[in-house]
């Protein structure tokens, strides 16, 4: 069982109730950052893991991830990063900042082999939760591999996160000339994939590919879609 040892006054600015799991979070925050307290990077990361443990809370989960990554407040395990950060990443929108991470790890090679086709897998997973900066790295990552048949789809992600806001997805469409396409509208949401059962390391199917995902303008915002998942979805009906 976890042991939370409170500072009262910094336990007051965070919540009315200091042992909420939201609370508790933020006082690591402010253990972490040093923010309001004096800094104490362990501390915070005991605190983290006390959640994640007891409450499966899943923002202390992205940051503890993040903090074994870097080493910061415990040693680096990289291994013990990705496997926290994975299963963070599989709880839907909140896991969302999760999968980003992961997703530019793995495409930048960043403590971890490169692997862009897994990358793309985690950003996809972030961009389902309209994670526009998801999207326009999907676009840049796409772009920048210099195949003809990438340059399309890759204008389709950056056109979708400047739908979303992003600037500097905003700037490429305006130097390009470029807009986001009409795509068609009968496209239904796709399971995330916290829904699947998980292989290729636990980033989903290996037969998840670039080609087979799209993106659906709604009133909302885009949507991320899968083709393939839809086509086997109408054959098993049959």
């Amino acid at each position: 069982e976890t042991v939370f040892i409170l500072n009262k006054k910094m336990a007051a600015l965070v919540s009315e109730d200091p042992q909420s799991p939201d609370a508790l979070h933020q006082q690591a925050i402010n253990l972490f950052t040093g923010d309001k307290v004096e800094a104490d990077m362990a501390g915070a990361v005991k605190i983290w893991e006390g959640l994640v443990k007891d409450f499966n809370h899943t923002e202390s989960q992205i940051l503890l991830g993040m903090a074994y990554f870097h080493g910061e407040g415990c040693e680096k395990d990289v291994d013990k990063a990705v496997e926290t950060l994975r299963i963070a990443g599989k709880s839907g929108e909140r896991g969302a900042q999760a999968a980003f991470f992961l997703g530019m790890a793995f495409l930048e090679g960043d403590k971890v082999e490169k692997d862009i086709g897994r990358g793309h897998r985690w950003l996809r997973q972030a961009a389902q939760f309209k994670h526009a900066e998801a999207h326009y790295q999907l676009g840049a990552s796409m772009i920048s591999s210099g195949e003809p048949e990438q340059l399309s789809r890759g204008c389709d992600w950056i056109g979708s996160a400047a739908e979303l806001g992003h600037e500097k997805a905003k700037q490429f469409l305006k130097s390009a000339n470029k807009s986001l396409p009409t795509a068609k509208k009968d496209f239904k949401e796709s399971k995330t994939i916290n829904e699947e059962d998980q292989t290729n390391n636990g980033d989903g199917n290996n037969d998840d590919d670039d080609d087979d995902w799209a993106i659906e303008p709604t009133k909302t915002g885009p949507r991320v879609t899968n083709k393939k998942k839809k086509n086997n979805k109408k054959k098993t009906k049959k």
